[in-house]
């Protein structure tokens, strides 16, 4: 049963010139309908700034919880937590390629960071929170998110020897530690 519907989310212009970063952006070529039990795909269907759910979802996988996302204790990932909870639910997702939503979203590379490091700091506190819960398929998910983080790290230091892209992956993986350790100590 389809519970939720994600769009494109396309970068708006952008001056020549302009040294800032784009972020989060979500286009996929084509169509696609995500369904699964583990919720592990949660962060593949789509992204919260152009979704919608339905009446039947939204009441039984309940609303954002109030410490994910801005303005929350952990802020980033309120997408991210309602996503694999409408996964876990088993219902299915849509990624409707033809939905646009143009996001203006440029920001200089500290601020980009900040965003980054709050963003993977809520989602680690939000598998924690499911880890929390009970979820059995929770701690595979923070095993296998955990290794991409350390995986990253390396691979941009030997592989590109790109040193922008090594400190994002550092402040990505430090988000992701503080949000895990901090959130399995939470009471939600």
């Amino acid at each position: 049963k389809l519970g939720m519907v994600f769009g494109q989310t396309r970068a708006y212009y952008k001056p020549d010139g302009d040294k800032r970063i784009r972020v989060s952006i979500k286009d996929l070529p084509t169509s696609q309908r995500f369904r699964s039990r583990f919720g592990l795909i949660a962060n593949s269907a789509g992204g919260g700034g152009n979704s919608s759910i339905s009446r039947d979802c939204f009441d039984r996988v309940g609303p954002f919880h109030p410490k994910l996302g801005v303005g929350g204790v952990y802020p980033g990932a309120e997408d991210y937590d309602l996503t694999y909870r409408v996964l876990r639910a088993g219902y299915e997702i849509q990624y409707a390629s033809k939905a646009i939503t143009h996001h203006k979203r440029w920001l200089p590379e500290e601020d980009y960071l900040r965003t980054e490091r709050g963003y993977y700091t809520g989602r680690a506190a939000a598998i924690a929170k499911q880890i929390r819960s009970a979820d059995p398929i929770a701690p595979l998910g923070a095993l296998l998110e955990l290794g991409r983080r350390l995986i990253e790290i390396p691979y941009h230091l030997v592989v590109t020897r790109h040193m922008r892209n090594t400190r994002r992956a550092v402040v990505r993986t430090q988000g992701f530690v503080k949000g895990l350790m901090s959130g399995l100590l939470e009471k939600w």
